[in-house]
């Protein structure tokens, strides 16, 4: 692949960013189903969930079905440093705009113990399970602290692509979920 990550960065914040608000939400609708009809992830009790931003796959409506089955709910805090941590989900009302415009915990939180799943954002992903991310590294030095974690990417299907480019510490998705289905990386 010869596109640099900045330039297909760029390119998939604006294919993503196409898709209609309404087509937007019947994607994550669909996503969100084919995660909660899963068996292999309702067995799992502890999850790590972002909350979704701008144009991502929506997670709102994923938390509150979580919580309402009785799930451990963690979401992401990244505080002045560069390490996200892993925080209890204090309810909606409590979420606040932290400095990069998402809506994380308070700093009075508390940090996760356990996890056994892992929701991922991302610009793009393929089916052997790369992520392109945002570019700042908050998942890989993440996932670098939770090696066993089963790590899932939220996309729409407009967000798959052949290849991207790869460094050594990338961690791969263990499976993508889009509007179209659940699927183990490598066994599209």
């Amino acid at each position: 692949m010869n596109m640099s990550k900045a330039r297909l960065r760029t390119q998939m914040k604006a294919i993503r960013a196409d898709l209609s608000p309404d087509a937007r939400e019947e994607a994550s609708r669909a996503i969100q189903g084919c995660i909660l009809a899963d068996a292999t992830f309702a067995a799992a009790e502890r999850w790590f969930v972002y909350v979704s931003f701008r144009d991502e796959v929506a997670t709102r409506a994923l938390i509150d079905e979580l919580l309402a089955r009785g799930k451990r709910l963690c979401v992401p805090r990244t505080g002045g440093g560069r390490q996200m941590q892993a925080v209890e989900f204090p309810g909606w009302s409590a979420m606040q705009t932290d400095p990069f415009g998402f809506l994380a915990p308070p700093a009075a939180a508390p940090a996760a113990q356990e996890l056994d799943i892992c929701l991922c954002p991302g610009l793009a992903f393929t089916t052997s399970g790369d992520r392109l991310g945002y570019g700042m590294g908050h998942y890989d030095r993440f996932l670098e602290r939770w090696p066993r974690l089963t790590t899932v990417g939220l996309s729409f299907s407009r967000q798959l692509v052949e290849q991207l480019p790869r460094e050594s510490t990338d961690r791969r998705m263990d499976w993508i979920v889009t509007e179209k289905g659940l699927f183990r990386c490598g066994s599209f």
